[in-house]
């Protein structure tokens, strides 16, 4: 009975040994560390921060459309979106659709944060502009950050060390967007919103 249970212990650490060589292996350390790489640019792009704080930052921006409405409307446009993403996914290939997602967001936080440093001067006929900013941001979005690094966490991530890489790209995810929503405000402080909002379109820009 020792002797079977030496056995079982013996194959349950050779089995241990044999998984953390794998984990540390090229092929699964690099799409991992893919997959950190866009989870960052998921998460510090802005998007999410609109996402969880829309009034806010519709507020911020002095829209001269009433925030709720703009809420709606870009809720609306997300939907869409997002519907549109998941068939074009596989059709036009992933690094295209995150290259055009970089680009369309970087367009889109850097005309947010263009904005926001010539505010006290815009007139208020053309208040509307950061709503369309700000669909334009959702649009791009949804057409490669939104789901892409989820696509590549099934796809590109050995099936061996599968459940733990994937814990860990996932726990990175969630970190990296406590962050972007837990700090948003003292950035603001140091940086001012216009900051805030080039930071943004400088990450996106990096994605490119």
């Amino acid at each position: 009975m020792t002797s079977s249970q030496s056995k079982v212990e013996h194959g349950s650490k050779e089995k241990d040994v044999g998984l953390l060589k794998v984990f540390f292996s090229r092929p699964n350390l690099h799409p991992l560390l893919l997959s950190f790489v866009l989870h960052f640019l998921q998460n510090w792009s802005g998007v999410n921060v609109i996402v969880f704080k829309t009034v806010n930052v519709f507020e911020t921006v002095g829209s001269s459309i009433d925030k709720y409405v703009c809420t709606a409307i870009v809720g609306g446009v997300q939907l869409v979106a997002t519907g549109i993403s998941i068939s074009l996914v596989d059709r036009a290939g992933r690094r295209p659709l995150l290259m055009i997602s970089g680009l369309v967001m970087t367009l889109s936080m850097g005309s947010l944060a263009l904005f926001l440093n010539f505010a006290s001067s815009i007139p208020d006929s053309w208040r509307w502009l950061p709503l369309v900013s700000i669909i334009g941001s959702f649009i791009g979005f949804s057409v490669g950050y939104a789901t892409i690094p989820f696509c590549i966490m099934g796809e590109m991530l050995p099936v061996r060390t599968r459940s733990l890489s994937g814990a860990l790209s996932s726990s990175f995810n969630l970190t990296c967007l406590f962050l972007v929503l837990k700090f948003y405000t003292t950035l603001a402080e140091v940086m001012g919103y216009p900051g805030v909002y080039w930071l943004f379109a400088g990450v996106n820009l990096f994605g490119i």
